[in-house]
């Protein structure tokens, strides 16, 4: 049983990406970057012992069937895992590796990894444990690529973390019940900086935006991500889309502007004039596209 279990473990690797938030002039971050690293870096220690103990003291664990389709292979108290051990589980007649790690009284409880169902090389989360719940400090994955690292609260981003999209960060800062929340940075696909200052549940309410270049906007307060007031700003979506360049007042297209919408070939400027909070106001130039597919054949129509 233990050269099984010992085969199949020798195939689950680990993806630790070897990144340290660097510190900066604020102080406000200071504190917590100083902690987060030092977590980071305990993390990667607490896996190698846990490996280590799994194949020094896996010979003289004991197994247990806890289910139809759950098998423990750990140390035990009272019948129970207790410490550490490997729960497996059988799908599709197939047993794979759900968790490795610490035990209290059959539940999750401190470090351990923990592996997607039926895909047991894919690590799902490796991190600190409570009650089942990650809660602490870990890292979460997706196929094997990381998709947040920093803080939990039974399950939920919480504190202070680096949340990831396709690759590549989308943003740092913190968290409150899973949602963006306090100081934070948020990014463009490219990874450019794309607001950089104060959240609340996820919308930008006062800061610094940048272009995709990495060029400063505008430094204020935000009304539903976009400025509050001020005069030829532009704001643009994550992808590095311009959506409007022009006038703002109170959060809205106020004075003369330029609104662009993705057409078939690309970006395109929809409408070009006055704006009074939000509409269509004075003098301006609307462009109206209607496609028909005829024959292959296109017609537009632009109205002045």
């Amino acid at each position: 049983m233990q050269k099984e279990v010992l085969s199949k473990l020798k195939y689950y690797e680990l993806k630790i990406y070897d990144f340290k938030i660097k510190q900066n002039d604020n102080e406000e971050y200071s504190e917590i970057i100083t902690r987060f690293n030092k977590d980071l870096e305990k993390i990667k220690d607490f896996d190698n012992k846990l490996i280590d103990k799994v194949n020094k003291q896996i010979h003289n664990w004991g197994n247990i069937i806890i289910s139809n389709n759950l098998r423990y292979v750990g140390e035990l108290e009272n019948k129970e895992p207790n410490g550490i051990g490997i729960l497996f589980r059988e799908e599709d007649d197939e047993e794979y590796i759900e968790y490795i790690g610490y035990f209290k009284k059959g539940n999750f409880e401190g470090f351990g990894r923990k592996y997607k169902l039926g895909y047991s090389k894919d690590l799902k989360y490796l991190g600190f444990f409570e009650d089942n719940k990650y809660n602490g400090f870990g890292i979460l994955y997706d196929y094997g690529d990381i998709q947040y690292i920093g803080y939990f609260n039974r399950n939920i981003y919480n504190d202070y973390g680096k949340e990831f999209k396709n690759n590549g960060i989308f943003y740092q800062g913190y968290f409150n019940e899973g949602n963006h929340h306090g100081k934070g940075i948020l990014y463009y696909v490219n990874e450019k900086i794309c607001f950089n200052g104060y959240f609340n549940n996820n919308i930008f309410i006062k800061g610094i935006s940048y272009d995709p270049d990495g060029n400063k906007i505008y430094n204020g307060e935000f009304i539903d991500e976009k400025p509050k007031e001020g005069k030829n700003l532009r704001i643009y979506n994550l992808n590095g889309e311009i959506k409007y360049e022009g006038d703002f007042l109170d959060g809205q297209y106020s004075g003369y502007g330029s609104l662009y919408t993705n057409g078939i070939e690309g970006l395109i400027k929809l409408f070009e004039g006055y704006f009074l909070m939000g509409k269509y106001n004075g003098y301006g130039i609307l462009i109206l596209i209607i496609i028909i597919l005829m024959e292959k054949e296109s017609y537009f129509i632009k109205v002045d």
